[in-house]
């Protein structure tokens, strides 16, 4: 993310020799940070276990982030577009080329097969249960490939919000 325009939250200035402190809106760089932290803090941004998740679990927690994702993309002020093209573009990979297509494909088929698995079910684990899903394997390869997808545009994002500089001090 280059830094096309600066934008101040607060400037200092004065007359003769003095110090000028100028502290630039860094808007962008949280809404990254925020994103960032929503896909590293859910199981979008960690390998799939087949012995520990549960596919319920994980579509929950994608569903959820691609809400929190979609909403601070609207953060991004209309003044603010140019300075995060490269933000917006690499949001816009993350939710129209990382998740959509899996939450599409797989999530209502499965949830609806396992909301009926479950009310005949009383004795297996939901992690046994998932695996008598009929297309398991497909859809566990296809979940744990989203997964690579989405750490890797997890390492991007952590690029672009650790890029940009917090404060840009002048002393005279």
């Amino acid at each position: 993310m280059l830094l096309k325009s600066l934008y101040m939250d607060k400037a200092t200035s004065g007359i003769g020799n003095t110090s000028v402190k100028i502290k630039y809106n860094n808007m962008i760089r949280e809404i990254s940070y925020k994103i960032w932290v929503g896909i590293n803090t859910r199981k979008i941004g960690v390998e799939f276990d087949e012995e520990k998740n549960t596919i319920i679990g994980v579509y929950n927690s994608w569903y959820q982030v691609f809400g929190v994702i979609r909403k601070l993309l609207e953060e991004v002020p209309v003044r603010r577009i140019n300075d995060a093209e490269g933000l917006i573009i690499l949001i816009t990979k993350i939710l129209n080329e990382g998740l959509r297509p899996r939450l599409t494909k797989w999530q209502a088929k499965y949830r609806f097969w396992y909301e009926n698995k479950v009310r005949n079910n009383e004795n297996e684990s939901p992690q046994e249960l998932q695996r008598d899903y009929p297309e398991y394997n497909k859809l566990v390869k296809d979940l744990k490939y989203s997964n690579k997808i989405m750490i890797q545009f997890s390492k991007e994002l952590q690029k672009q919000f650790m890029k940009v500089t917090d404060n840009i001090i002048i002393h005279r």
